[in-house]
């Protein structure tokens, strides 16, 4: 019998035959064991010699085991997602989801329901350093041994690949990026973008493999954060890190991406402290604001609008250039309000006509200087001039985001380096990741990437979505003694990273809704999802998955689908692989028709179990899938033609 898994993780290198064997038919052979050979030569003499050309080597990044990390994005796993439905929070009702597991088989098993369907990816992967608390180790199967000599390994290589899975070696790190970051890649939406923090130890090689994987036009640019001031003595004292950024196409996505200035309400808070204590005396107003703007180091983003110590009825302002773009265009006469003289005119001339200047002057949106000697300027008011570029410099203390912690857990020692959410916040705004969009994060950790969506979805009403993956990493007693006793003893759960990320995400939700509730104007966040729905990676227990069209289903087929010694799964598991073997995301909502049943998404029947078949149950229904490993009625299949086309029918078991 022909049985495929539940999940179809379809091989890209498969489509990719496929198009030689139809297009080149000549160059491509398949073996007698199954797998193909390419004939270079003759694939470069069937293309124009003048446009293309077949090289052996050139420019990239390369490292033994290459060949087999890149099929190893593509093989099936033969996983399953589980849900954990006591462990969540809103099951029924949340987008959000949390997977329990290894990131490279849940993106495997995500792929075919969000491919190009994320619109911001951020991760936070191992840097490979010694001080790494772990790195994943991505552990060699008879398939991979099998992979390996289907791909023309020597002994000598073969054996190299397995020692470096998941050791600190660059090849190793390298190899376990890749498929990861291929699937990323996948889920993108076209104008999706995907951040990736590291540190020197990566950070070259990261660039290279993300140059090969998006594309080296897609680079978007690297980001600082400067989140130290650690002064260590060796060498050079790095008191920052790496945000790697890339578009999945510059052709969908233009860039133009803004960010709120820092320090704004320190500003205006400042200048009304000095509006109050000098009333409308501008040129004491501008002292004052000197001043202060002084008590800030130039490494303090606050200092970015230092030149703003100007004030008016208006608001605050800068005395801005008011010379003309083009030698001697605007050349007249302006005179100045106080002394009645004609004020000394901008080398160039004006920037405005004379009407429209006049007409500014009457605004009073011209700056004078305290006589006519000194050239006027043209009055720049910071509330119009709040966003700025996305910029390359972020100044963030990492200590922010260990103390956020500390507070919301009430230990210490939770999670070591964890991630700030206002500059994650900040990087959604400036993309432009809004109502509905998803942002995934499958190096999720403490689930500050969560954290930061609700928070944002909060602040603005909106309803983005995240999805998060975390594997079950255990907390070491002797270097986190405090999170070890606080999951284990306070939480009564296995001591491991995933059950800091879970309870992270309950109590960042509900400090959302206590900070609002306890402000000085609430909003109605009666409609903000702080659930989440839990999955956790699990082995395929129930084996291969049948899958035929009706028509093409013997009788002896189903019995032997019905006669096999399986371990019998609960409905819901059923029920979100099969949704996951459709295509269809995990936060669809579905109707249940008959619990543990007949399940209904848009026009679609999902029948876990025989049922007595009513006409009204198929009202609008086009297509149907049926679990036929539970079912005992041969006749119910067949009687099921008579409500839905036996082309529409698929038989899982």
């Amino acid at each position: 019998m022909n049985n495929q898994p539940i999940i179809d993780t379809t091989s890209k290198q498969d489509e990719y035959i496929e198009i030689l064997k139809k297009h080149f038919p000549s160059v491509i052979n398949q073996l007698d064991d199954g797998s193909y050979t390419i004939d270079k030569e003759q694939l470069q003499l069937m293309v124009e010699p003048k446009n293309c050309k077949i090289i052996e080597d050139g420019y990239g990044l390369k490292w033994v085991g290459k060949k087999e990390a890149y099929h190893n994005a593509y093989i099936h796993n033969n996983k399953i997602l589980k849900p954990l439905v006591d462990d969540s929070k809103h099951f029924d009702t949340t987008s959000n989801i949390l997977i329990k597991g290894d990131n490279l088989d849940a993106l495997k098993l995500l792929k075919k329901n969000y491919f190009e369907k994320i619109k911001m990816i951020y991760i936070d992967p191992p840097y490979n350093t010694q001080s790494d608390g772990f790195i994943y180790n991505d552990n060699f199967t008879k398939s991979q041994e099998d992979v390996l000599e289907e791909l023309g390994y020597s002994e000598d290589q073969k054996e190299y690949i397995k020692n470096i899975a998941g050791a600190k070696t660059h090849s190793g790190w390298l190899s376990f990026m890749y498929p990861r970051l291929l699937l990323a890649r996948d889920l993108l939406k076209d104008d999706g973008v995907i951040f990736i923090s590291i540190d020197e130890n990566e950070h070259a090689n990261l660039k290279l493999l993300c140059d090969e994987i998006f594309g080296d036009e897609n680079f978007a640019g690297d980001i600082v954060w400067k989140n130290s001031s650690k002064n260590d003595e060796a060498y050079i004292s790095m008191q920052h890190e790496y945000v790697l950024v890339y578009v999945k196409s510059k052709v969908h996505n233009l860039g133009k991406w803004e960010e709120l200035k820092e320090g704004l309400p320190q500003i205006y808070k400042a200048f009304e402290v000095f509006r109050k204590k000098h009333s409308n005396n501008w040129e004491e107003i501008h002292k004052e604001a000197l001043a202060w703007f002084k008590q800030f180091p130039d490494s303090n983003p606050i200092t970015n609008s230092k030149h703003y110590t100007w004030m008016d009825e208006k608001g605050v302002y800068f005395p801005d250039n008011i010379s003309g773009p083009n030698y001697g265009q605007y050349v007249y006469d302006v005179i100045h309000p106080i002394t009645g003289e004609i004020c000394k005119p901008p080398a160039s001339g004006w920037r405005f006509p004379e009407d429209t200047l006049k007409q500014r002057i009457k605004d009073k949106l011209v700056h004078f200087g305290k006589d006519h000697t000194v050239v006027p300027n043209n009055k720049t008011y910071l509330k119009n001039t709040e966003y700025q570029s996305l910029t390359s410099l972020k100044f963030k203390d990492g200590r922010v985001a260990s103390n956020w912690l500390k507070n919301l857990f009430g230990i210490k020692d939770v999670f070591t380096n964890p991630k700030d959410s206002g500059i994650l916040m900040s990087l959604m705004k400036a993309i432009s990741v809004s109502n509905e969009d998803i942002v995934l994060d499958f190096f999720a950790g403490s689930g500050t990437t969560g954290d930061a969506v609700m928070q944002l979805n909060a602040e603005d009403g909106g309803n983005r979505k995240f999805i998060l993956v975390q594997l079950p990493e255990k907390i070491d007693p002797k270097k986190s003694s405090e999170a070890y006793k606080f999951v284990s003893e306070e939480l009564k759960k296995e001591p491991t990273i995933f059950e800091i990320t879970a309870e992270r995400l309950r109590r960042a939700g509900q400090k959302i809704l206590k900070d609002n509730k306890e402000s000085k104007e609430p909003k109605d966040l009666s409609s903000l999802d702080i659930g989440f729905k839990i999955y956790e990676v699990a082995d395929d227990q129930y084996n291969s998955i049948y899958d035929k069209k009706f028509n093409d289903v013997s009788q002896a087929e189903l019995a032997l689908i019905k006669s096999d010694d399986i371990v019998k799964a609960d409905s819901l598991t059923i029920l979100t692989n099969l949704l996951l073997g459709s295509g269809i995301a995990l936060d669809t909502k579905i109707d249940v028709l008959l619990a543990d049943s007949l399940y209904r998404v848009d026009d679609k029947l999902f029948i876990l179990k025989e049922f007595d078949l009513q006409p009204e149950l198929f009202n609008g229904v086009e297509y149907a899938t049926i679990y036929a490993r539970y079912f005992t009625n041969d006749s119910f299949i067949a009687n099921l033609t008579s409500f839905i086309d036996k082309d529409k029918i698929i038989v899982k078991g």
